[in-house]
């Protein structure tokens, strides 16, 4: 089961996804996660620090997720791949 702050993350990283930062709003998000603003401001002191943390924790995440076995090389790629 995800905690609090996890729930919060992932459903701002599908808000602000699908909508952009400026058309997410803090009550949309808490909505859909069944939470009241103390719960947020528990983990997050404003909506610009809750969007940091969907940066390094879910955005940066999926980066080196999906692209990690290229950011290993410290070369061009293209010429990595011909030795």
């Amino acid at each position: 089961m995800k905690s609090t702050r996890e729930k919060l993350l992932d459903i701002a990283f599908e808000e602000i996804y699908h909508n952009g930062y400026a058309n997410t709003s803090v009550d949309k998000i808490l909505k859909k996660a069944n939470m009241n603003k103390g719960s947020m401001y528990h983990f997050f002191k404003s909506k610009k620090e809750l969007g940091l943390a969907v940066i390094r924790e879910r955005v940066n995440e999926y980066i080196v997720d999906k692209y990690g076995t290229l950011l290993k090389y410290e070369e061009n790629i293209c010429d990595e791949r011909r030795t």
